[in-house]
């Protein structure tokens, strides 16, 4: 924002000498390695496939190629209200439903067809798992039925749907009196019951004499959606669910001193409860204590329900797809909550329901507390868009909005190898994370549950390398995702591509346990390690935007991804979704000359998949080498890693760690191996520390700042030479920022990417160039700032050298290099607050510096160009907007810039008036209006930098031991 006169400080620098790169060259490409995605002419065909039916999409206007929302998206919506009334320990449920169904297709709809889950149990229906005789009940029986008030016949022998309505079906049409328009709704009312089934079901029923769970127990109208119409295909538990958003409003009728939980917020506490509970169930909702609501003898003993007979619990839920009820007169209940929301500080309700003999489920409120923490500020980094979940023991490990449904696993063999608890954690951990995945986002996870569990599966991970520490997550992640459903073996089917609609397989077939799961969490990772952490999770961010409340295919994903502005990754989605490869490295030759030495890696399996060379020395020291999976694109089937030559060589062996899917080493996790070397040379840990990259990286960014105040200084006769010189120094300043940060620090220069350059570097300049106008503006309008003329148009020229010179190497040394090193340690806010601090204090230093002029460029600017590196996590904008200012201030307006000596611009001006709103002989920078403007918009660009989850903690925040997490 300001140039700080740094030729008054004398001082030395020590000098840098750049280490030799190590660059990565693929081999040609050829008929003979092929890269699996080569069509019959050899030519790369990098686009993913789009299927006919995707295409027809496009071209109707409901999906869009760049995958946004097309300009005539739909989906139909429903309204429940269900009341349903259960007498424990009898296990017959009865049910009454109103169903308001919205058409907001274009088409009309002469028929309506539900779905009746639970005739999943009937001994007719198809089913593709083992069940016992115990699992068989006779299904949900519907005893009456109307539409818009007229009572139709559930069962009609002669409806032209009987293809679907036999015995056992878990489909049932119904053709509507009168065609339901577009845009229409229509009223229907139903009476239904069913017998709970005796052996806790499937994911749903009795889970013992006197604690019922109820899940997918109400009759609904299929999906209907632009992509194929009805959903007609059985449920036969093979595969999971495909419903569409609805609201719900659900009274549940049961016996006194029976507690209810359910989806949704309910609406009736006072009613259903005593007043204490009320009480303490309010106070958990503020709480970071595990606050105990009821203990199983308070509520047989009749002191935590109401007195009458049978009590009215109403819930209500809006826009979600499922709905489930629990119920016990002998559950421990726990509750707690935590914010979700750093940003509005909103919190979310956290509940357990279970026997006071459980011991792994003790902890479960604060292992809930953790996963909606993580999820919500990590990954996915989206706030949990709930007000609350609860976790009830049960034995299906599953997942429904709000609720979770999970068995103990006491006694697991699995359980054992981990922490005491830990295993319990991790599994409600995963159920608890899907409900950004499929719930918030409408997945069809019937046809492609790979954008749930994979997702779900990926967020778990870095979760439990979080929680558990990297060495068991690691472990666990091999042991459950991988190599437990059998993965490694070469057998049919484990080669599928990823993208294979679910619903067309063989429902519980192994290639679900590891397509869905591990194979498509290790693609994620993969492209998280392909594109930056950063990147990758914006590209995360914008689908979610696009698409939560919706429902997204896969196409809409990868587009998304690609619409980011971080890449296009067709090649690689083709590669990992759709390609029949497998996970496979080998090491080829390896040839040495003067130059140095390169080691072929060859793919045998053609995944394009990250990969870590280990090098072992004749001295007994190691040193690992990452790639990303970057060095596939061009060649998919082999790559040429290069070496220098080192004053050590190799033994007569080396590794390649990953070089098959047992070991898994390079997919998870990889994205924290670009700066491991064991051990690392000692020269390069001193320059690595970051007091000595503070020194070494700053010091000579301060150089160069004292070095064009001289150019400017010396050639002020010849503003276009000055320019060049400066422009020619700002070359040289990039170019030292990057061959420091990928030579010496070894990591990607992300803050310099090119792409998105162009963008932020214009928004930064007209923020720069609209405020600094703004503030003169506004003294025109007070009357303090004239305008007495104009002078030649040459006059533009000088302040062009002096703000290009502030602008590029005051940011690459506050924000690029004292913000950026000091946030690695003490993390974003801290590192804020130093970086605009010791820019703004420096200001003290030029001709006319007082210590408001400085304190106010601390505040105002030094917030304001932190916060657009935060909100981008590039230097683009904050160099934009800082070399706009100081032109407009200097070129264009004749101002003061910064306490330095004021030179002529443009327009000939006057100001007169009091220092508090001029600057005085500051200059703009050290007024109120100035002030006000910049820090305002300073904490617009902070708000978007904490809701992208640009926000970095403090070290001593991010590594916690496993032990400090489990009770």
């Amino acid at each position: 924002m300001a140039i700080i006169s740094f030729n008054r400080i004398l001082f030395a620098l020590a000098a840098m000498v750049p280490t030799t790169a190590v660059p990565v060259v693929a081999q040609p490409a050829s008929r003979t390695s092929a890269p699996p995605w080569l069509i019959s002419n050899g030519e790369t065909d990098s686009e993913i496939y789009v299927p006919r039916d995707i295409e027809r999409l496009y071209q109707s206007g409901t999906r869009s190629r760049d995958g946004k929302p097309g300009p005539i998206y739909w989906q139909n919506h429903a309204t429940h209200k269900i009341k349903v009334t259960l007498a424990p320990p009898n296990k017959r449920v009865q049910g009454e439903q109103e169903i308001i169904y919205t058409n907001n297709s274009p088409d009309p709809m002469p028929l309506l067809i539900f779905r009746l889950y639970l005739n999943a149990h009937r001994a007719e229906a198809l089913r593709e798992l083992p069940t016992s005789s115990d699992f068989m009940t006779s299904g949900i029986a519907v005893e009456e039925f109307s539409i818009n008030g007229k009572t139709v016949p559930w069962n009609d022998p002669a409806s032209p749907l009987g293809s679907i309505n036999f015995l056992g079906s878990t489909m049932h049409g119904i053709v509507l009196p009168t065609p339901l328009a577009s845009k229409a709704s229509v009223s229907i009312k139903m009476r239904w019951s069913y017998d709970l089934v005796r052996d806790k079901g499937w994911k749903e029923g009795a889970l013992d004499e006197n604690s019922f769970f109820l899940a997918y127990f109400f009759p609904r109208v299929t999906n209907y959606s632009d992509d194929g119409g009805w959903d007609t295909k059985l449920f036969t538990m093979g595969r999971e669910f495909n419903n569409d958003f609805a609201d719900f409003e659900v009274e549940v009728v049961s016996p006194r001193d029976y507690v209810v939980w359910a989806t949704g917020e309910l609406q009736n506490a006072a009613e259903v409860l005593r007043p204490k509970i009320v009480a303490s169930l309010k106070k958990s909702r503020t709480s970071d204590r595990v606050l105990t609501i009821a203990e199983s003898p308070d509520i047989r003993g009749g002191q935590v329900t109401a007195r009458a007979d049978t009590l009215s619990w109403k819930w209500r839920a809006n826009h979600v797809p499922d709905f489930a009820i629990a119920l016990s007169n002998h559950y421990r209940w726990q509750a707690s909550s935590v914010v979700v929301d750093p940003a509005s500080g909103r919190r979310a309700s956290v509940q357990a329901a279970y026997p006071d003999d459980v011991a792994d489920f003790e902890p479960m409120v604060e292992f809930a507390r953790q996963a909606l923490r993580f999820g919500s500020t990590k990954y996915p980094g989206v706030p949990y868009p709930y007000s609350k979940t609860t976790i009830v023991l049960g034995s299906a490990d599953e997942e429904y909005p709000m609720m979770v449904n999970d068995g103990s696993n006491i006694g697991n063999p699995s359980a054992a190898k981990l922490p005491e608890n830990a295993f319990t954690g991790f599994v409600a951990t995963h159920e608890i994370l899907h409900s950004w995945f499929p719930f918030f986002m409408g997945i069809n996870e019937k046809r492609y549950p790979f954008m749930d569990e994979g997702w779900t599966t990926t967020f778990e991970y870095l979760r439990n390398r979080e929680e558990l520490g990297v060495a068991v997550a690691d472990q666990l992640f091999k042991d459950f995702r991988v190599n437990g459903p059998g993965w490694p073996q070469p057998s049919s089917g484990n080669e599928l591509p990823i993208i294979t609609p679910h619903d067309s397989l063989f429902g519980q077939t192994p290639v679900f346990a590891f397509n869905q799961y591990g194979k498509a969490a290790l693609g994620y990772l993969a492209l998280r390690d392909l594109m930056g952490d950063r990147a990758f999770k914006m590209a995360l961010h914008q689908f979610m935007e696009r698409w939560h409340g919706k429902r997204p295919l896969p196409w809409d994903m990868f587009n998304s991804f690609n619409n980011a502005g971080v890449g296009n990754h067709s090649w690689f989605f083709k590669n990992w979704f759709f390609g029949y490869n497998y996970m496979d490295l080998a090491l080829g030759d390896v040839r040495s000359d003067e130059g140095g030495h390169a080691i072929v890696v060859r793919n045998t399996g053609g995944m394009a998949m990250p990969f870590d060379l280990v090098l072992t020395y004749v001295d007994g020291s190691s040193e690992r080498v990452h790639r990303t999976p970057a060095v596939w694109q061009e060649n998919a089937r082999a790559t040429e890693v290069k070496l220098p030559r080192a004053r050590r060589w190799l033994r007569s062996r080396w590794t390649l760690e990953s070089s098959s899917i047992s070991t898994l080493q390079t997919m998870i996790g990889s994205a924290d191996m670009n700066d491991i070397s064991e051990p690392k040379p000692a020269w390069l840990r001193v320059v690595q520390f970051p007091v000595t990259r503070l020194i070494l990286l700053g010091g000579f960014m301060f150089f160069m700042i004292a070095v064009n105040g001289t150019i400017l200084l010396k050639f002020a006769d010849s503003p276009i030479l000055a320019a060049l010189l400066v422009i020619a120094m700002d070359a040289v300043g990039f170019a030292t920022y990057y061959a420091f940060v990928r030579y010496i620090e070894r990591r990607p220069v992300s803050e310099l990417a090119l792409r998105g350059m162009g963008r932020e570097l214009g928004i930064g300049l007209l923020i720069g160039a609209g405020l600094y106008s703004l503030c003169v503006l506004i003294l025109m309008i007070l009357g303090i700032y004239r305008i007495d003329g104009f002078n030649p148009w040459s006059f533009l020229l000088p302040a062009a050298a002096m703000a290009l010179s502030s602008g590029v190497f005051e940011e690459l040394l506050f924000r690029g290099v004292l913000f950026r090193i000091v946030e690695e340690s003490l993390g974003s806010w801290i590192s804020l607050a130093i970086s605009s601090f010791v820019f703004g204090f420096l200001h003290l230093l030029n001709p006319q510096g007082t210590v408001t002029g400085a304190l106010f460029i601390s505040i105002e600017a030094g917030v304001l160009l932190g916060a657009a590196y935060m909100a981008t996590r590039r230097l683009w904008m904050s160099i934009g907007f800082h070399i706009a200012w100081n032109y407009t201030q200097s070129g264009i307006f004749s101002g003061i810039v910064s306490g330095n000596d004021a030179s002529p611009g443009l327009i000939k001006s006057t100001i007169d008036g009091p220092a508090a709103l001029t600057g005085g002989s500051f200059g703009l920078e050290s007024s109120l209006i100035a002030f006000l403007l910049c820090t305002t918009t300073g904490i617009v660009l902070l708000i978007l930098a904490v809701r992208r989850g640009n926000i970095i903690p403090p070290v001593w925040k991010r590594t916690r031991s496993a032990s400090a997490f489990i009770p």
